[in-house]
């Protein structure tokens, strides 16, 4: 019983970490063979979560192999061609990108006119 109530508390520890949102048009994006379906993304700003550090500015990161990774990928490349500012909130937690620096893993977005 104890064990099991220390696994709960420790589960909404995690859940009620907060997570960074950023507002602002999407700056870049960066995605190819050499990430598989790894696509990282440039928010205008800076991301707030410590593991986000990034060199090259990225502050999110996501996989677009997934069913909602790619209905995201399309929506962020909309936003981006029609230059109109997203909100994207993150996890709090780096652990999508694996490659120099981290950038923070994407928990949704919101688009607006």
């Amino acid at each position: 019983m104890l064990r099991e109530s220390i696994k709960l508390i420790l589960i909404l520890l995690v859940v009620s970490i907060p997570a960074a949102a950023m507002t602002g048009k999407v700056v870049k994006m960066e995605f190819g063979p050499n990430y598989g379906t790894i696509v990282h993304v440039d928010i205008e700003g800076s991301s707030t979560t410590q593991c986000a550090n990034n060199p090259y500015g990225f502050d999110f990161s996501f996989d677009a192999g997934t069913e909602s990774g790619k209905i995201v990928f399309s929506a962020l490349l909309a936003a981006q061609s029609r230059n109109v500012a997203v909100t994207v909130s993150g996890t709090g937690f780096c652990t999508v990108n694996s490659w120099g620096g981290n950038a923070e893993d994407l928990r949704f977005i919101q688009t607006h006119n």
